[in-house]
């Protein structure tokens, strides 16, 4: 009886570790006992994505339209805001590959994304509002945002695609509210600005991006190649040893950085993060 036992159980073993072969044969085998779960249908839909997001794109959609089906009636608090985030974010992905908003087919899209990434910013908002409550229902003070800086991120995409300019800006902002170290912002922000031919403006957000990314190479060598093209910028940065580096010596760097620092400091300050603001503060006076 015992033989008979332990080989059921081992070829029980031996057809799921099939099962774990990847994430895509994992959530796929797991739907077929949880059908109704809106968590592996959202899991499925971004595991195939991550395997190829081109070719698996509309398969991404149908999974997570399944998860949307799940959630979608609830109120904002009750909805898992990923779900709607990413759902908007695979519907911008098509938008985009369908022209984006140049052509009607690429505007619809991006219609459907826009309608689900708000979807998805009023549940982030309900969780935020979940969670102050119960900071200060146990005595402690309101601190950082939860959420996704993707969903205004992918707004901001949608908005500069359509011109609408002010819009694009002010969901970049959002962004960075939610997660104020997430590097990748401050670089889709300076290329923005440059795009609207702000030059300064984008090379104090390149000045931020160091402050919560560091001197990376690549930062560096961005901001050399904008205070080449802007007046009074020749002196803004030196080469040490082959590297270029941030002068402060330089006036309008030494202006640009207290610019950044003061700026990053109220980003911070909004972000409900105290402690780094006070030192960014600090080292703008």
């Amino acid at each position: 009886v015992l033989s008979v036992v332990v080989a059921l159980y081992a070829g029980r073993t031996m057809a799921r570790n099939l099962d774990w072969d990847n994430e895509v044969a994992l959530a796929t085998a797991d739907l077929k006992a949880a059908p109704h779960s809106f968590r592996l249908h959202e899991a499925l839909a971004r595991a195939l994505f991550l395997e190829d997001r081109r070719r698996n794109l509309d398969r991404a959609i149908g999974e997570s339209e399944k998860a949307w089906s799940i959630l979608r009636d609830l109120p904002p608090e009750r909805i898992f805001y990923e779900t709607p985030a990413y759902l908007g974010m695979y519907y911008a992905l098509k938008g985009e590959a369908a022209g984006a908003g140049a052509t009607p087919e690429g505007r619809v899209w991006y219609d459907k994304a826009l309608a689900m990434l708000w979807r998805g910013r009023d549940a982030m908002g309900a969780a935020q509002k979940l969670l102050d409550q119960a900071q200060r229902a146990h005595g402690r003070p309101v601190y950082g945002r939860v959420g996704m800086p993707d969903i205004f991120v992918n707004m901001a995409v949608i908005y500069g695609a359509r011109g609408r300019i002010t819009e694009m800006f002010d969901a970049y902002e959002q962004a960075r509210l939610v997660d104020p170290s997430d590097a990748d912002v401050y670089d889709s922000l300076a290329q923005s600005y440059v795009a609207e031919g702000n030059l300064e403006r984008a090379a104090v957000m390149l000045i931020e991006k160091t402050q919560v990314d560091g001197y990376k190479p690549a930062t560096v060598a961005a901001l050399e190649q904008l205070y080449a093209r802007i007046p009074g910028g020749g002196c803004a940065m030196g080469s040490q040893g082959g590297e270029w580096k941030l002068n402060p010596e330089c006036p309008l760097m030494r202006g640009d950085m207290c610019l950044a620092w003061a700026d990053l400091a109220h980003v911070y300050v909004e972000g409900r993060r105290p402690e780094a603001a006070r030192f960014l503060r600090d080292r703008a006076l």
